[in-house]
């Protein structure tokens, strides 16, 4: 590395180690006090040397030791997770992140408080989305998220109860229906105080109806309140409504008002319409 008075050798070695997949903005911090022509010189000395490679504009990942600059593929959740400083990990990637999902995609999403953000990367494609209506104060931005750890990375990713939420609330993103809830039902448990909490966040009804209509399902298994349920059902949409917004047919669960595809269904033994 070239030596600066201001910058050890040593210090950009820990900040690559504690960093695989990094922005400019996370390296700026490793010189802060040094001009943007030095910032920027470092980086484009270690892209010469081939200690770290380009993703795209502004990201960069840390070539390990003994592997090949030109043939090495880091890892995908970490290029999510640093597209935006704020970036949250969702749906069908939280499910991923969390071990539950039934398969992987090669789309991965986040929630990030700024613009909404579409990028593609070697095979993967990464769609960050602004935080949901509901979710409008930074504080609420961390309800239902949970910490992961990826190659001594902290990752930010939604829990199991925000996934199961924000899932059946779009299971377009979630890899469908059919993937979408048996990979929700290989969790085996949930915090009914945190998923209360984010559905009242989100206040809508087909939301209400679904969660509700999935936790009965399985409501034996998971212990699931009687007073919960009857709670979502209040909340349930007045008038039927389908799960999935560009659905047609499937079967009508009367209790909740919500007419759901044959895959939703544990049994098929509620009415047809």
């Amino acid at each position: 590395m070239i030596a600066t008075k201001r910058q050890p050798r040593s210090a950009s070695d820990q900040f690559f180690n504690l960093h695989p997949v990094f922005s400019t903005e996370d390296f700026h911090k490793l010189v802060r006090g040094s001009k943007r022509a030095t910032r920027a010189s470092l980086l484009h000395y270690f892209v010469r040397r081939k200690r770290i490679r380009p993703i795209q504009r502004g990201l960069y990942a840390v070539v390990p030791p003994g592997r090949d600059p030109d043939h090495f593929t880091p890892n995908r959740y970490l290029v999510a997770a640093a597209l935006r400083a704020d970036t949250v990990l969702c749906y069908h990637t939280a499910l991923e992140v969390l071990g539950q999902a039934h398969n992987t995609a090669t789309t991965l999403y986040g929630f990030t408080a700024g613009a909404p953000y579409n990028a593609a990367w070697i095979q993967y494609r990464f769609r960050l989305f602004r935080y949901p209506r509901g979710l409008d104060k930074a504080v609420d931005h961390d309800t239902g998220v949970v910490h992961r750890e990826i190659e001594s990375t902290d990752v930010r990713v939604t829990g199991p109860e925000r996934s199961l939420v924000d899932c059946l609330n779009c299971p377009e993103y979630a890899g469908g229906v059919e993937e979408a809830v048996v990979s929700l039902r290989g969790f085996p448990l949930f915090d009914f105080g945190i998923l209360e909490t984010y559905l009242q966040r989100l206040g809508l009804g087909r939301v209400f109806a679904s969660v509700g209509a999935f936790l009965e399902q399985d409501s034996q298994r998971l212990f699931v309140p009687d007073e919960l349920l009857r709670n979502l059902e209040r909340r349930r949409p007045k008038s039927r409504t389908y799960l999935e917004r560009s659905q047609r047919g499937g079967v009508l669960l009367k209790r909740w008002n919500l007419i759901v595809p044959r895959a939703f269904l544990r049994q098929e033994n509620p009415l047809e319409i």
